[in-house]
Parts: structure tokens; C-alpha cells; sequence
């Protein structure tokens, strides 16, 4: 009966163990995410004002970690104006928002690929990109993107 007491204390402190480390390379992957993502050539390209700042919209998703500055822009953080993360803001008072503003949908991380999903509000215009990122040689890649209009 000890034994199978011990054998179960030392296998939890593994599974603790494992889960503390686990995080912070997890924050640091979705740090590395989430610039690789706003630094991509083509967001760039499609951005008609090139602004200094953009502002990313704080949801669930969104944490103290994340990162405030990429290679080119500053990273700003605001408060959602909707009462349902899970609904697109449509409302006048956004679509006369001048600020270039970024709502993070869906962020995947499993093993080394991830998928990422958000929302561009461009003053009248909002866009949907999809990215999938790989793993390869100790950074992320993009290999795979896709924009859609509303």
C-alpha cells in the first residue's frame, strides 16, 4: 500500500513538473506567433494607411505576456467595445474608428505547427486572415495564409 503511495506521489510531481515548464514556452511560442503574424510582408502590404500602432482588441485570448512591440509596429491594447467577444462589432461607432484594430479569434499550438485566426478592422473595412505556422530550425514560419473580405 506505500508503495503504490509513493509510486503515486513521484508520478503527480512529474505531471506538475512538466505542466509549470510547459507554460512559459508556450507564452514565449505565442509571443513568437503573434509577431511573426503582424510583421508578415503581405498584413503590410495590405494595411492602405501604414500606421505606427496597432491595436489589438483584449479577449480571452489576449494576456499581460503578449508582446508591445514588433520590427514594425507598437503594439497597443484596448478594451472590446462589444458586449459578446464572439460577435463581429458592426455598430456605426466602429466602422468610424480610424485606429487600425486587431481581434485575435482562434490561436492553435499543438506540437510544432500552429493556426491562427483574427479579425482586421480597418476604418470602413474588416478583413479575416487565417495563418498556419510551422516549427522549423528553432523559429516559426508561415506556410499557409488566407484573407477574406466582409
Amino acid at each position: 500500500m506505500i508503495n503504490k503511495t509513493y509510486l503515486f506521489l513521484i508520478f503527480f510531481c512529474l505531471i506538475a513538473c512538466k505542466s509549470s515548464i510547459k507554460s512559459p514556452t508556450l507564452a514565449s511560442d505565442t509571443n513568437k506567433i503573434i509577431t511573426k503574424i503582424l510583421d508578415d510582408k503581405q498584413l503590410f502590404k495590405d494595411l492602405v494607411p501604414k500606421p505606427d500602432t496597432i491595436f489589438i482588441i483584449k479577449t480571452k485570448l489576449v494576456n499581460e505576456s503578449w508582446p508591445v512591440k514588433t520590427d514594425k509596429f507598437n503594439l497597443s491594447y484596448i478594451n472590446s467595445d462589444k458586449k459578446n467577444e464572439d460577435m463581429i462589432n458592426l455598430s456605426p461607432t466602429s466602422f468610424n474608428d480610424n485606429r487600425i484594430r486587431v481581434d485575435f479569434g482562434k490561436i492553435i499550438i499543438q506540437n510544432d505547427t500552429a493556426k491562427v485566426s483574427f479579425g482586421l478592422y480597418e476604418f470602413q473595412k474588416f478583413m479575416i486572415y487565417d495563418y498556419k505556422l510551422a516549427y522549423k530550425l528553432s523559429h516559426w514560419s508561415i506556410y499557409s495564409k488566407t484573407k477574406r473580405t466582409h
